[in-house]
C-alpha cells in the first residue's frame, strides 16, 4: 500500500452522472459503493459537474500509539462543484461524509485543491452598456 494510503483508500474512486456521483471501490473484484450523492436541489440540469480529491494527514491531537498513526495515515477528501452548488466530504473508514456546503454567485467551472483549501473556479459574464 505505497504512498500512504490505506485499504480503505485503495482503488476508490467517484463517476459523477447528470444525477448523483457514486464514489466506490473497484480494487477487488466485486465493486464496493461507499455512497452516493445526489445532485443537490436547484442545480440546472444538463450543467457540468466538478470533483477533485485531496488526501491530508489527520490532526495530530493526544500521544497516540504507533498502529494508530500508520492506519489513519492520510484522510481522503473530496470537493465537487454542482453548477452553484459546492460540497467537502471526508471519507472515513469507507463512509464518506458530507461536511461543508455553499453556494456560488457563479457556476462553477472548475474545482482544485491548493494545499488545504478548495479553489473554485467560477464563470463570469460582462454586460456591455454599448450595443
Amino acid at each position: 500500500m505505497g504512498g500512504g494510503l490505506t485499504s480503505t483508500e485503495e482503488g476508490v474512486v467517484i463517476f459523477v452522472t447528470n444525477q448523483s456521483a457514486l464514489v466506490a471501490k473497484v480494487i477487488s473484484n466485486t465493486p464496493e459503493v461507499y455512497a452516493r450523492l445526489p445532485k443537490p436541489d436547484g442545480v440546472r440540469e444538463g450543467s457540468t459537474r466538478y470533483a477533485a480529491w485531496k488526501y491530508i494527514a489527520p490532526s495530530q491531537g493526544s500521544a497516540t500509539s504507533n498502529v494508530e498513526i500508520i492506519e489513519s495515515a492520510t484522510v481522503p477528501l473530496l470537493a465537487i462543484a454542482w453548477d452553484h452548488q459546492v460540497q467537502v466530504a471526508k471519507l472515513v473508514k469507507s463512509e464518506l461524509k458530507v461536511y461543508a456546503k455553499w453556494t456560488l454567485d457563479s457556476s462553477a467551472i472548475g474545482i482544485a485543491w491548493m494545499d488545504d483549501q478548495v479553489i473554485v473556479f467560477a464563470s463570469l459574464f460582462f454586460h456591455s452598456l454599448n450595443s
